[in-house]
């Protein structure tokens, strides 16, 4: 018999809020994401069938080898990086930048900071009354507006291309920005609503104290450019 008391499983934000019904704005560790017809991309759709499976594998167990599983979903990670290779918020920030995305569109994005990430994970390990449950593990949710402000008044003087975040992209653009870039798909999923993420759980069980994104991009952006 394996000696696994409890696993701590790295899910994601995106198993949780991409809803076939697209007025749908407020979401909780009890939703789930509908593989068909909210899911937009193979990335999202992994990311809800992986963790589907995990629990049916665990109730499916003979009780006498069941173990405590929990599930971390993070949203859009940001924060300082360590890493020199690339990832998706790094590329995400670095279009915003250097003006591949000049405009902004009105969607909300789910985020949090690595640091916040890393905590949720070792509590969720350490806290007795975290076995069993899902954590939603997102600070909040910001429009883009939001972030372009932040990294207009942080990093304008070093990137006068930084997207504007006083214009705005028509839908019909989006719509033909999304063949090329991934995260324009999730922008069309949610246009215009403005959601809300309960993670109350997320601070009183794990007890997260979460990061403002205004700090996670004012010290992100330094370590992108330190590691080129």
């Amino acid at each position: 018999m394996h000696k696994c008391k409890r696993l701590v499983l790295t899910s994601s934000a995106y198993a949780m809020f991409l809803k076939k019904d697209k007025k749908q704005s407020r979401f909780t560790p009890a939703d789930w994401s509908d593989v068909k017809g909210g899911c937009t991309d193979g990335y999202t759709k992994s990311k809800t069938l992986a963790e589907k499976a995990a629990w049916d594998f665990l109730e499916k167990l003979p009780e006498n080898e069941r173990f405590e599983l929990v599930a971390i979903n993070p949203g859009f990670v940001m924060g300082p990086a360590l890493v020199k290779g690339t990832f998706s918020s790094a590329d995400f920030i670095n279009d915003m930048l250097l003006g591949r995305i000049p405009k902004m569109a009105p969607y909300k994005m789910p985020m949090v900071d690595v640091r916040n990430v890393a905590q949720a994970h070792l509590n969720a390990l350490l806290k007795p009354d975290a076995a069993g449950k899902r954590f939603m593990l997102i600070d909040r949710s910001y429009w883009l507006k939001e972030m372009a402000t932040i990294l207009k008044d942080n990093f304008g003087d070093k990137f006068p291309k930084a997207a504007n975040p006083n214009k705005t992209f028509s839908k019909t653009t989006v719509r033909i920005l999304s063949l090329f870039i991934k995260q324009m798909k999730h922008m069309l999923a949610s246009w215009g609503v403005d959601t809300v993420f309960v993670n109350d759980e997320t601070r009183d069980i794990l007890g997260i104290d979460f990061i403002p994104m205004s700090q996670s991009l004012a010290e992100m952006v330094p370590t992108l450019i330190e590691n080129g």
